[in-house]
């Protein structure tokens, strides 16, 4: 539909590259942006961005004036290997060297990795009696649902009790969840740290009594997969 109408296809792929598969060119999309310390694990500062050449002869079609993002003039330089104004050098070492573990990994089995975290989470979770917040979640991160009015306090317990930091909810769902993040460089063994902490402040707070539920689920589903 979008080529029907002349139309490109942008895609915000923040979280989604390491995380999910993602290609660009058998699907068509003519830009795709994605941040370095997602799914590719280097700390903030980079984002990237792939352009097909649709979205390039646009661009220089109806070039405007620009200077601090500048895409033509950063494609233009990195043809030379180089970018057209100062890079933050030691990101881009980090970058290097994230990428060349993915490669190592085989992009795949990133992906694989991934899911299999995000689903034996998932699995800890219910086997705690919580909710998740979404019925379609991604790889990246899973929210969710606690009793009403201890997402604060269970997010608070886990980092001072139990050593392992976990987001809140932001605006309408401010003090609603809690996020548990699986993105980057993780393996079952940092799902079972957390899970460990989210029992241990479930059970500080009495909303589950018995330890042992979510670590069992969570070693289940990820035997299986």
């Amino acid at each position: 539909i979008a080529r029907e109408h002349g139309a490109l296809i942008g895609v915000d792929g923040i979280t989604r590259g390491g995380a999910h598969d993602v290609r660009a060119d058998d699907w068509g999309l003519d830009a795709v942006v994605g941040g370095a310390q997602k799914g590719v694990m280097t700390p903030p500062g980079l984002a990237y961005i792939s352009l097909s050449p649709r979205a390039m002869a646009r661009m220089e079609e109806g070039r405007h004036p620009c200077f601090y993002l500048d895409l033509l003039a950063a494609v233009k330089s990195a043809d030379k290997g180089d970018t057209p104004y100062t890079p933050a050098i030691a990101l881009f070492f980090g970058l290097q060297r994230a990428l060349r573990m993915m490669r190592d990994e085989g992009i795949e089995n990133v992906v694989a990795r991934h899911a299999r975290n995000a689903g034996a989470v998932r699995a800890a979770v219910a086997a705690l009696g919580l909710d998740l917040l979404s019925s379609s979640p991604s790889n990246a991160v899973t929210a969710v649902v606690p009793p009403e009015g201890t997402a604060p306090e269970i997010v608070k317990r886990m980092e001072r009790d139990y050593g392992i930091k976990v987001a809140g909810g932001q605006d309408r769902l401010k003090g609603k969840i809690f996020r548990l993040g699986h993105l980057g460089y993780y393996d079952v063994s940092d799902m079972h740290e957390m899970i460990v902490a989210l029992e241990g402040a479930l059970i500080d707070l009495k909303i589950t009594k018995r330890f042992g539920a979510g670590l069992d689920a969570l070693h289940e589903s990820a035997s299986r997969t």
